[in-house]
């Protein structure tokens, strides 16, 4: 599974759940719904909202994981 694929299956999860996309440089960012998250057709870009209103573009091949919040 490609981390595009991984990405698109949390933004799809139902219930969703806000995740954490994390990258090779130790950023991450914050995916708190759905509609702020796309995923190009060929799976190389993921294109994100933030909480602050930045728009980000990330290649998939720096995802180097996701993080849930944890329930409770």
């Amino acid at each position: 599974m490609t981390q595009a694929d991984k990405v698109n299956e949390a933004r799809r999860a139902p219930p969703f759940r806000p995740f954490r996309i994390s990258i090779s440089d130790g950023r991450s960012f914050l995916v708190d719904h759905p509609e702020f998250l796309f995923v190009t057709r060929n799976g190389r870009t993921v294109i994100l909202e933030t909480p602050e209103e930045h728009v980000v573009q990330l290649d998939t091949m720096l995802v180097t994981g996701l993080e849930f919040a944890k329930d409770g």
